[in-house]
């Protein structure tokens, strides 16, 4: 057929029916489904909404004798990711290749977030504990210039060397919270935002003294 011609290797499984397909969808994961838009006791869109609920991740391609463009969009609407036309089977292939590469994106977007959740988290968990004063910053500026730094993000033992509850501290300026006309240790943190920590610079960013310790 079409699919081997193209170079896929087919493990295929058959159904005829809203039970069988349902079942097949619980028993196994599928990197694909084939469904015809007209079949014995559903169709494509019940066919749609059972594997948008058993298999969510898994690409819907419809292919029917006859679908007009109002059923087809209603389809792709709700999920399939395409349709194709018995008469111009030599879509397929393309449609089936299209399907799986855009699986695999979703799938390795999918699996960063995870990641990177995981990070945010372990990250969120040292920072809290933390028994040095730790502060995240953002630098404001004016004119390209930097003017101040806004508070992003305290530890505990921060709130303990300021005095202040982390929910006053958090989004206020620093002159906000220090009280004083100029920001302190704002040209450490504009060098380091033009150009990472210099090594000169390195002392500032330790747990030492009344300097922030910067994560």
């Amino acid at each position: 057929n079409k699919l081997s011609a193209a170079g896929h290797l087919l493990d295929l499984t058959h159904v005829d029916n809203k039970e069988a397909f349902t079942a097949a969808l619980r028993k196994d994961n599928f990197n694909l489904i084939l469904s015809d838009f007209k079949l014995p006791g559903f169709d494509a869109f019940v066919a749609l909404e059972i594997s948008q609920k058993l298999s969510p991740e898994t690409p819907f391609i419809c292919v029917s004798g006859v679908i007009g463009e109002e059923t087809a969009v209603e389809l792709l609407k709700m999920g399939a990711v395409d349709y194709v036309l018995k008469d111009r089977p030599e879509r397929l292939p393309y449609a089936v290749k299209r399907a799986l590469e855009q699986a695999k994106v979703t799938a390795d977007y999918q699996k960063a977030a995870q990641e990177l959740k995981k990070s945010v988290a372990q990250f969120d968990a040292m920072f809290e504990n933390m028994a040095s004063g730790s502060c995240l910053n953002e630098i404001v500026y004016h004119k390209g210039e930097p003017i101040n730094y806004r508070i992003l993000k305290i530890n505990p033992a921060f709130e303990k060397i300021l005095g202040i509850k982390r929910d006053k501290a958090v989004g206020a300026l620093a002159t906000e919270v220090y009280n004083t006309k100029e920001p302190p240790l704002l040209d450490v943190f504009s060098e380091v935002a033009r150009t990472g920590i210099p090594q000169d610079l390195e002392h500032y960013f330790q747990p030492t003294g009344q300097y922030l310790h910067l994560t």
